[in-house]
């Protein structure tokens, strides 16, 4: 059997051979035929160093780039360090290096010297290297900032106090330093200290930071006897004097334990790093400090509220390397006090008013429970009654119109000191309007409840004197419905809607709207007359026109959307016989419906606009 690897052996010396096999396509012609399978001999490797390579200046125990070249170098590189131009060595690096060369970060031995080398070679073959063409000059000063409590920072304030740390593995005798500072990448240089003493190791200067900001600061320790011997730092920057100011927190008055609380904030810093702590005793201790990255201007901090019940809670959040740079909030109050949900707000089956109805939670807190309506802003609430904790959980809003409008409540609560607790989710009540149709069809168009989650609405129907009965259900999306089946002169509709939850003592939750028939159009009096007053052009563009035909009348005019929403409102003194022009060139086009109601009396008439 032919062996599978078989040494060739060549007739001349040579220390730069490598025996390497080969496919066996790769097949080669020798004397001895016989080989098969012969080896082949690969191309000696090359090296050579880039950087350094002769009249660099760097700092003994800093970093560089050691860089080298070559061809076929798919083995470990070694880097060793000559102090005295090559005379001797020592190791300082070791690295993987690719076939066509590479680079290695590598520290710079502390030492002081202008004869410094580099050499580079292949860890399994030595005799392959290259060394720096030149000598280049390391220094063994190292300048090093440092916090006086001894973290490393990159940037400082004015007013700091900071220690300046520099190095030195060894030192003459009488030999002395001088410290300069320069806030410009080292085009000036401002004198710090001067005759500073040079121990063997390390020493430390105490530095009041100064008020020169920049990002290109750097300083620089240089040996008074020799000016060649000297270090530098590393840059670093000077930040101006901040500000920063709590603009307000969410919840801005009562907190509950471990909610999260919101505070806006804002700063004219570069800076980040501040920290944040609370007080329960008006700021006469504070808790741990928790440390917080704030990187923009104008900002929102989540935080969660502390677990305990405090009655003045404040905050305080400053820079971390400027205590004094700060701001308090305002005084907080920690309480576990519990929501009010409001069952519902509702017309009970066509009555004058509005009814809300609660849950009455078990609390130390509450005294007196308060129902707000909204006003004609939106969100903006007024109280409107005060109901004791004691009493019945139900409040008649009596001054509502619920024919005229849907009405929006929320409700908290007091406790005994007078302090006003949060609001609950406003509930708003359902308005139907209807309208004509063909005939004695009849549009029911309802604004939806609000609230809570809506099932479904049921529609009812009273047809002259009868009892009120079911005429519909349709989802909880839908707010609109056609009566076809109308036949009588009185009808009136009721819409609920429908939600079986149950709410305390209040039972379900169902609410109902105002009641319309088709001859009061939600006013509980009689109707104006159709020939009274005209209304024109139907459809309309940019004008609306209203003229009185028979007599003078005091009109209070609504412009309602087919949603049951009230658009706009006006007062008019309509004479005998005039038109008054109502602008309609904003509204979008669709279907609306215009109600006149002179004292109790009243009409609705359908209108279409279109641009």
């Amino acid at each position: 059997m032919k062996p599978i690897y078989k040494p060739f052996v060549f007739l001349s010396l040579s220390l730069a051979c490598i025996l390497s096999s080969v496919p066996a396509s790769a097949k080669a012609f020798y004397a001895d035929d016989s080989l098969t399978y012969p080896d082949s001999v690969m191309v000696m490797p090359t090296i050579h160093l880039e950087t350094p390579n002769g009249g660099e200046v760097w700092q003994g125990g800093s970093q560089h780039d050691i860089v080298w070249t070559g061809t076929n170098l798919s083995l470990g590189v070694m880097i060793d360090f000559s102090s005295d131009g090559g005379n001797t060595w020592v190791n300082i690096n070791g690295s993987f290096t690719s076939d066509i060369g590479g680079s290695m970060i590598t520290w710079i031995p502390q030492i002081a010297t202008q004869q410094a080398k580099v050499r580079v070679s292949l860890q399994y073959y030595p005799e392959v290297f290259d060394i720096s063409d030149n000598v280049f000059t390391t220094n063994n000063f190292i300048p090093i900032l440092l916090e006086p409590w001894g973290n490393m920072q990159s940037a400082f304030y004015p007013t700091n106090r900071t220690f300046i740390q520099y190095y030195i593995s060894e030192v003459p005798a009488n030999h002395k330093c001088n410290l300069y500072f320069s806030s410009d990448n080292g085009t000036r240089w401002d004198t710090l200290a001067k005759n500073l003493d040079l121990n063997v190791g390390t020493n430390f200067y105490t530095w009041d930071v100064p008020d020169s900001p920049s990002d290109s600061c750097l300083l620089k320790a240089v040996d008074v006897t020799d000016q060649n011997t000297w270090g530098i730092s590393n840059y670093f920057k000077i930040y101006p004097i901040p500000t920063f100011s709590i603009l307000n927190t969410n919840p801005s008055i009562l907190v509950r334990p471990d909610s999260v609380l919101t505070i806006e904030y804002r700063k004219s810093d570069k800076g980040s790093d501040y920290s944040i702590r609370y007080s329960a005793d008006n700021g006469n201790s504070w808790s741990t400090p928790t440390d917080v990255k704030l990187p923009d201007t104008h900002g929102f901090l989540s935080i969660k509220a502390p677990s305990n019940e405090i009655d003045s809670c404040i905050y305080r959040i400053v820079n971390y390397y400027i205590p004094t740079t700060g701001d308090t909030s305002d005084y907080l109050i920690v309480r576990n006090f519990p929501d009010v949900p409001i069952c519902k707000v509702t017309n009970e089956s066509g009555k004058k008013g509005n009814m809300v109805k609660w849950s009455k939670p078990e609390s130390l807190y509450i005294k007196d429970y308060i129902v707000y309506r909204e006003t004609e802003a939106t969100d903006v609430y007024e109280e409107i009654g005060r109901i004791p904790k004691n009493d019945i959980a139900v409040f008649n809003d009596s001054t509502a119109l619920p024919g005229q409008q849907a009405y929006r409540y929320s409700l908290g609560y007091n406790d005994y000191k007078e302090l006003e607790y949060p609001l609950s989710i406003a509930h708003q009540t359902i308005h139907l309007n209807i309208s004509q149709g063909i005939e004695t069809e009849w549009n029911l168009i309802w604004s939806p409840y609000e609230g809570y989650n809506v099932e479904s609405y049921n529609i009812y129907k009273w047809i002259e004197t009868d009892n009120m009965g079911l005429l519909a259900k349709v989802s909880g999306n839908i707010t609109s419905f056609t009566d076809y089946s109308n036949s009588g002169s009185h009808v009136e509709y009721m819409v609920e809607a429908v939600n079986n939850e149950i709410c305390g003592s209040q039972g379900n939750r169902n609410s109902t709207s105002n009641v319309v028939s088709n001859t009061t159009f939600g006013i509980n009096s009689d109707k104006i007359a159709d020939d009274e007053f005209q209304v024109y052009p139907n459809p309309a563009n940019s004008q609306l026109f209203i003229k009185s035909l028979k007599r003078s009348a005091n009109l209070n005019i609504s412009l309602v959307d087919s949603k049951g929403m009230i658009l706009a409102k006006l007062q008019l003194d309509l004479h005998l016989n005039e038109s008054f022009p109502i602008n309609v060139s904003t509204f979008a086009n669709g279907i609306y419906f215009l109600q006149l109601i002179d004292n109790e009396n009243s009409i609705n008439r359908k209108i279409i606009i279109q641009h």
